[in-house]
C-alpha cells in the first residue's frame, strides 16, 4: 500500500482543516459537525467526501504520509545497489517536512495511546512493508539474498526491525548501567536473524551490521 497523492481539492480542504481541529481540540473531543462546519459543508455535503470521522483521520494519515515521503521513493529507486536501498529505508532523517507533516508530526507526539496513534502504525506498517519487500526482491536479484519467501520475510524482518528500534529507542534514554552492552546484543541478534533468513555471506552480513548500528544509535 503506497500513500495516495492525488486528493480532490475540497477533499484536501477537509482534511487540513480536520488537522488542525484535531490539534487544537484533540480527536477524541473534535466531532464531524464541527469539521462540517468549519468546512462550510452541509451533512450531505460532508458524507459526500466522508461517511466518518475515522475516514477522516484515516485521510489525514494518507495525505501526511504522502508529504513525508516525498523524494523518499524516488531515492530508493535510484539507489544502485541492496546496500544503499536499506541504509535509505532505514533512515529516519529521509522524510520531507512540509508544513502539514510538520503537524501532522505535532498530533501524532500529542495524541498518545488512542486511535490516532494506533491508526498512524497501521498505516507506517502498510506503506513500509511494500518498499522492504522491493528491496528483498533486488537483492535477490543481485544474488545478495536468497529466499524463496520474499513477502513473508519483509513481513518478518520489519516487525522485527520496528520492535528493536522501539527497544533501542528506551534504553537510549534510560539509566540502566548495561545499556551500551544491551543495545549491542539486540543489534547482533537482528543482524543475526537477517543473516539466517536471507542466507547472506558473512562479509555482506557485516555491511548489514553497520548499517544497521548506525541508524539504530543515531542521535544518542
Amino acid at each position: 500500500m503506497r500513500p495516495n497523492n492525488n486528493f480532490p481539492i475540497k477533499k484536501l480542504e477537509i482534511i487540513k482543516i480536520a488537522l488542525d481541529l484535531f490539534i487544537e481540540n484533540g480527536y477524541e473531543q473534535t466531532k464531524i459537525s464541527t469539521i462540517m462546519k468549519s468546512a462550510q459543508l452541509s451533512k450531505g455535503g460532508m458524507y459526500h467526501y466522508f461517511d466518518s470521522k475515522e475516514a477522516i483521520l484515516d485521510a489525514v494519515i494518507e495525505y501526511a504520509f504522502s508529504e513525508k515521503l516525498v523524494g523518499f521513493e524516488n531515492k530508493l529507486n535510484a539507489a544502485s545497489d541492496t546496500f544503499k536501498k536499506m541504509e535509505i529505508f532505514l533512515d529516519s532523517e529521509i522524510i520531507t517536512h512540509s508544513e502539514f507533516a510538520t503537524k501532522f508530526s505535532t498530533l501524532t507526539k500529542n495524541q498518545k495511546n488512542t486511535l490516532v496513534q494506533y491508526r498512524v502504525k497501521e498505516f507506517n506498517t502498510l506503506s513500509a512493508i511494500p518498499y522492504l519487500l522491493s528491496i528483498i526482491n533486488f537483492g535477490i536479484q543481485e544474488g545478495v539474498f536468497h529466499t524463496d519467501f520474499p513477502e513473508e520475510t519483509a513481513r518478518v524482518l520489519f516487525f522485527a526491525g520496528d520492535m528493536l528500534f522501539n527497544e533501542i529507542a528506551a534504553l537510549k534514554k534510560s539509566i540502566h548501567l548495561e545499556k551500551e552492552q544491551l543495545i549491542s546484543r539486540k543489534i547482533d541478534a537482528f543482524v543475526d536473524l537477517i543473516k539466517k533468513t536471507l542466507k547472506i555471506n558473512e562479509s555482506d552480513t557485516q555491511k548489514f551490521k553497520q548499517i544497521v548500528t548506525k541508524e539504530a544509535l543515531k542521535n544518542e
